[in-house]
């Protein structure tokens, strides 16, 4: 049981002397909670559950009700922190939106750096707004990987135009232009450059045609010159090529198309260094040889 009844009048009295008009909408369940608070002076939050909760708070902001605005947010802290994270997103915009939640702010602001995987994995995290979602990747100490950040960025953005085919290769020059727009504000705050070769190549190239045309290159140069340049150390092994695969370069880089999308591969036998850190299989999107001459 929660009592309010000290500074109680004090709220009602500066609302009744103040001149202003104001045009406020409040549910006749949630107003009806008010008034019994209003009356008694005492209110239980553990009779209803969260979301009711949310509303309670917005009306009591509306009517200035300090001194109960103050307990239920120490109240929702103290006990509904898995709530709170599994519906980050109603929670994060409704603190942001009244500067009186300043102790939710506080809260949410120390979880997004904290324990970030927990607010991109909420409930309902595709639905929150593009200026919210900025406000987060954003933040320079959030504690998540950057390939994490555009995953879930890229995640969030499919999500807001459904009609986006399910597969990238069939995305016509309209979808990625509509990806790309949706996107727009929040790229720029993507650190594609704190990216390994691998990661940019696996997670952000299949996507480039939505990144601005100036960015695209800026990466594809950067990319390119943190190349690893790894010499044949048997040159009976150095290359080789096949009607099902190729070419492989002593099967320390075995490369598929088609055929075996997926099924492409590194490992360190023949040449001095790897060129990729792990042995897993990858995809290979596309690849151009050059020229091959033997001195």
């Amino acid at each position: 049981m929660m009592t309010f009844i000290p500074k109680l009048v004090q709220n009602l009295l500066e609302i009744l002397e103040d001149n202003e008009y104001y045009d406020v909408i409040i549910e006749v369940e949630t107003f009806q909670i008010i008034l019994r608070y209003i009356y008694a002076g005492n209110l239980s939050l553990i009779e209803y559950d969260t979301l009711n909760i949310i509303k309670i708070l917005v009306a009591a902001s509306e009517l200035g009700l300090q001194e109960l605005i103050t307990n239920i947010q120490s109240f929702l802290i103290k006990n509904k922190v898995s709530w709170i994270k599994q519906n980050f997103n109603l929670v994060y915009q409704t603190c942001f939106e009244n500067d009186s939640f300043s102790e939710l702010q506080n809260f949410c602001t120390d979880l997004i750096t904290r324990k970030p995987e927990n607010v991109f994995r909420s409930i309902d995290f595709n639905s929150i707004s593009e200026k919210c979602l900025i406000s987060l990747i954003q933040r320079d100490n959030i504690q998540i990987d950057d390939i994490k950040v555009w995953e879930h960025v890229l995640k969030w953005g499919i999500a807001q135009n459904p009609e986006l085919p399910s597969d990238l290769s069939n995305y016509s020059k309209d979808d990625i232009n509509i990806l790309s727009n949706t996107l727009q504000r929040c790229i720029p705050f993507i650190k594609f450059y704190n990216l390994t070769s691998e990661e940019f190549l696996n997670k952000v190239h299949p996507y480039e045609k939505i990144l601005p045309k100036e960015l695209r290159k800026n990466l594809d140069m950067y990319n390119i010159n943190n190349y690893v340049l790894s010499r044949v150390a048997d040159e009976k092994k150095a290359i080789f090529g096949s009607i099902d695969f190729g070419p492989t370069f002593g099967s320390d880089l075995t490369i598929f198309g088609e055929r075996y999308y997926g099924l492409s591969h590194c490992d360190s036998r023949f040449y001095e260094k790897r060129i990729r850190e792990t042995s897993y299989y990858f995809s290979v999107w596309e690849y151009e040889i050059f020229q091959i001459i033997k001195n």
